[in-house]
């Protein structure tokens, strides 16, 4: 156990990888990942994803190069922040094979695990074969999928008996501030927190497809696909006219907060990421605002 996600992702960072280390990142990546294995004297490889009329896919020939003669630490984040994509097996029998060939490692963020979607199914990277589950540490919590975050109890998995031994040997303060109101409540979330879960898996998913018919409506020129899990939507704002600033030109003109796509690496530029997770009246008012001012007539300026 320990306070939070990436909290435990500094800890395996730092005992699991050497200094000057080389950290590959999939873009676009959630944002503390570019920064918190800088602050620990490693560097971050950012690999674009590649992405087609399929969806987004790992680069793994790229990947395969970054590795090459050098190993590291591969970030692998399933369901995806922020894309929403939840890979199958096959795509991560795929990764274990280029990871073992170079003498890598895996650190698997698991944290939206329990936000999958009818049609998909959530498959731990450790629990494929022998294989991935020597090279990975996961770490996950309760955090999203039941909103506990703020009571600062997260937990790193561990899969093999070398790395739990050397987690043994370091783990006394990494896991010395993890709140007792987290522990009860991840406890209750995990025992009995089932029929909860399945109602805020049905009201997203009910506003993944609400978006859907909303953006055909009010801005058809906003790309988007269904996120697989998650409660995020990436919203492809690149044929709008916005620029490469999106978000901040919906926050200005229409009052509707988004995060900026390009925070999440270049591949995010003209991209923003919503929060799927609030009422649909409130989701309703969101797409009509963005479908106002996307309407009215810009100046464009060199």
């Amino acid at each position: 156990m320990v306070p939070d996600v990436l909290g435990g992702f500094m800890q395996v960072v730092e005992h699991y990888s050497k200094p000057g280390a080389q950290v590959i990142l999939p873009t676009p990546g959630h944002k503390p990942f570019f920064k918190l294995p800088l602050s620990l004297g490693r560097r971050v490889v950012a690999v674009p994803m590649l992405a087609d009329g399929e969806g987004w896919k790992m680069d793994l020939e790229a990947i395969a190069s970054c590795l090459e003669g050098e190993g590291g630490i591969v970030i692998l984040c399933n369901p995806h922040n922020p894309i929403g994509k939840v890979y199958l097996k096959d795509e991560l029998v795929a990764l274990s094979k280029v990871v073992e060939k170079h003498h890598a490692r895996v650190l698997s963020d698991e944290v939206h695990a329990p936000l999958v979607f009818s049609g998909h199914r959530h498959v731990p990277y450790a629990s494929i074969s022998d294989i991935t589950a020597g090279h990975t540490v996961t770490i996950t919590s309760a955090g999203k999928a039941w909103n506990i975050s703020g009571l600062k109890c997260a937990q790193i998995i561990f899969s093999n008996k070398k790395d739990l031994d050397l987690w043994d040997s370091v783990c006394f303060m990494p896991e010395h501030n993890v709140g007792r109101l987290g522990l009860v409540a991840t406890r209750a979330a995990y025992l009995e927190g089932g029929p909860w879960l399945g109602e805020v898996i049905a009201y997203c998913d009910a506003n993944r497809k609400l978006l859907t018919s909303l953006l055909r409506g009010h801005a058809p020129c906003v790309g988007y696909r269904e996120p697989q899990g998650t409660y995020l939507a990436w919203l492809d704002f690149r044929t709008s006219g916005l620029g490469d600033a999106p978000a901040k030109f919906l926050a200005e003109q229409a009052h509707v907060a988004c995060e900026e796509g390009s925070q999440f690496g270049p591949e995010g530029t003209g991209f923003v990421r919503l929060n799927l997770a609030m009422p649909s009246a409130l989701l309703v008012e969101a797409m009509t605002r963005i479908g106002r001012v996307l309407a009215k007539p810009r100046n464009h300026t060199a």
